[in-house]
């Protein structure tokens, strides 16, 4: 299959993003140049050839198993929690708004005990690349035209207009990308990301707004040093991040990217800054952590 160099910047509609979902910003084009500047060693790094889905198979059945009757079943690295999913063909976490229930996660998991021996989905010919915090839903679904074929792609994102306004994004372009509402990243199981994308809320503010409803301030409140979601996730990250997997996140000077890298260089992650820019009184860089 051949290859790109270049990540497009989708196409996306005012309409659909609405004034409860964080519009494409300066950080977002940030983030698209880095991941563009980033592309050919992601597809390099992320993409399985064909010659590598037998060992990822036999590394699965050592895994979850093999049961003769979970066989044609989908493995689940989405964690189900609400009593009603009892199929591993459910729909994703979004299945609880009723706009996008339509959507098939082939990694979500069931807590049927009858397919909680699954194997590996679909995609294990590629990589999983997730999006936390996707918004409008333009960079996720530059990375899954990007890596076409080669890749998985999960957007995640507590915020339903979002979880909307994504899979709008990615229909318009004619991308596939699957759609979640979640907080963080409960809802997947350990070692299933490939590649992780992270514009979090960077914004210092006061620490009680990060908890306000569900909406846009989501997107951007930080709380103290801008800090608090970020500081949540990081302990998560060495549970969820696959071998010689990585991650892009966004951060301004006031989050203290040095304290972050110290802490990410003690999870296990190589730390460093793939862009960086200026934006009004803030200087946004791009911050890669590369699995050790």
């Amino acid at each position: 299959m051949p290859t790109t160099t270049k990540l497009t910047t989708p196409e996306w509609r005012l309409a659909d993003v609405g004034e409860d979902v964080y519009e494409p910003s300066e950080d977002t084009f940030l983030l698209l140049d880095a991941l563009e500047a980033e592309l050919p060693w992601l597809q390099e790094r992320h993409a399985r050839d064909q010659n590598s889905v037998d060992t990822d198979l036999a590394w699965t059945e050592r895994k979850h198993g093999s049961d003769q009757k979970t066989k044609e079943a989908h493995l689940p690295c989405l964690a189900g929690r609400d009593e009603n999913i009892k199929e591993a063909h459910l729909p994703c976490l979004a299945s609880r708004d009723h706009n996008t229930k339509d959507a098939r996660l082939p990694c979500l998991a069931s807590r049927d005990e009858n397919t909680k021996e699954a194997r590996l989905p679909s995609w294990r010919h590629g990589s999983l690349v997730v999006e936390l915090g996707s918004g409008a839903g333009l960079v996720i679904t530059a990375m899954a035209q990007a890596l076409q074929g080669r890749a998985h792609c999960v957007a995640v994102d507590i915020n339903p207009e979002a979880c909307r306004a994504t899979k709008a994004t990615a229909q318009l372009n004619n991308a596939q990308v699957e759609v979640i509402r979640g907080d963080l990243l409960d809802c997947l199981q350990p070692g299933c990301i490939d590649l992780l994308i992270f514009n979090p809320p960077y914004v210092v503010t006061h620490p009680d707004e990060i908890h306000q409803g569900d909406g846009i301030n989501r997107s951007y409140a930080g709380g103290i040093r801008g800090r608090q979601v970020m500081d949540r996730l990081f302990p998560q990250l060495p549970r969820l991040m696959a071998p010689r997997s990585c991650v892009y996140m966004v951060v301004i000077d006031e989050n203290d990217p040095q304290q972050i890298a110290k802490l990410l260089q003690d999870l296990g992650f190589e730390s460093s800054v793939v862009m960086s820019r200026r934006a009004g009184v803030e200087r946004l860089s791009v911050m890669k952590f590369v699995r050790l």
